[in-house]
């Protein structure tokens, strides 16, 4: 199973209170100590459980603690925190009581923001053991989750059609003598989300092979062609949007790009995939990579891409795979 990180959180403040919460919690034993110099032996294995990073308001997860085995073969218990150390632990199984250590967590539905849940296993006996996952509740509207991107809810807008459902508005502009689309495509009918996190498909856009990008637009627009990307200029920052995700910039500064957004493209830092049998996910806050409608006139496996770096002030062009490189979608008309 992949193993989804949080590359871009690491700049959060709020990880440091996090850090203090699962500090605490990890320096308190499953158990009590009879006494001061009693040493009490560990539960054998190492604890673990998966959650997606990022999940919708009224999401429901079903959290399985894993990987622990108690070495008497008896029963171990297991406890739950949401949030801080303050919250009350909820003990799903006793020893030797046949209980589901499952816990069955429903998202807030009024909240947004950054969470932890933590996880407790111990056994009469022995020292316990915890271990935390994050979450990102999203608000994935425009405005929400991403924001800085200069569009607003009254800028010219339309619908994708009742047969796609989830994608939101898509923003338009005037550009390079045709409209083009502000927000990545979103199209759940293919491609893949951000970690495969469903939520993330509307703020961030969806990672597409070139066989599904020449073919995910709505009726009625298409995917530009590489001369068509080439007539909005080579001036990275004229298509950058100063853009923040969850509060944090996803535009490092780099002296020599500035950020106008004059073109009003507002191109994010989303990234890039490998898309095979497990997806493989790379470059957020680094890269925008985009498919174009023209394929590589050298090889007809690869296809062009436009690509914009964090550090670097011009537009690019490369060469990816037709079926395995996942890239975002500007579609246009």
């Amino acid at each position: 199973m992949y193993d989804y990180t949080f590359e871009r959180m690491r700049r959060n403040p709020i990880l440091c209170i996090l850090a203090a919460v699962v500090m605490a919690a990890m320096l308190a034993p499953g158990c009590k100590k009879k006494k001061e110099d009693d040493v009490l032996p560990s539960l054998d294995g190492n604890l673990y459980f998966q959650i997606k990073p990022y999940l919708r308001a009224g999401d429901v997860v079903t959290l399985t603690p894993q990987g622990i085995e108690h070495p008497e073969g008896k029963g171990i218990g297991y406890w739950w925190m949401v949030g801080s150390v303050d919250a009350a632990r909820d003990t799903v199984k006793l020893e030797n009581e046949d209980k589901s250590p499952v816990r069955v967590f429903t998202v807030p539905d009024d909240e947004t923001g950054l969470f932890t849940i933590q996880c407790g296993a111990f056994a009469s006996g022995y020292y316990g053991t915890t271990v935390n996952r994050s979450f990102y509740i999203v608000d994935p509207h425009i405005g929400g989750l991403i924001t800085g991107t200069g569009i607003e809810p009254g800028d010219p807008h339309f619908t994708a059609a009742a047969e796609r459902p989830g994608e939101g508005d898509y923003y338009s502009v005037e550009a390079g003598g045709l409209t083009w689309m502000r927000n990545n495509l979103a199209s759940t009918a293919c491609g893949a989300p951000l970690y495969d996190c469903e939520v993330m498909s509307y703020p961030l856009g969806r990672y597409y092979t070139w066989e599904e990008a020449v073919h995910a637009c709505p009726d009625g627009w298409r995917l530009p062609t590489d001369d068509e990307w080439a007539a909005l200029g080579t001036d990275a920052g004229a298509l950058m949007a100063d853009a923040y995700m969850a509060g944090s910039k996803m535009w490092e500064y780099w002296p020599q790009v500035k950020i106008t957004n004059s073109t009003k493209l507002s191109v994010i830092p989303a990234g890039y995939a490998i898309l095979g049998d497990y997806h493989q996910f790379s470059g957020l806050e680094e890269y925008a990579a985009f498919w174009t409608a023209t394929a590589d006139p050298a090889d007809d496996t690869m296809a062009l891409c436009r690509y914009i770096n964090v550090n670097e002030a011009e537009v690019y062009v490369d060469s990816r795979h037709k079926t395995s490189f996942g890239a975002s979608v500007r579609c246009v008309k």
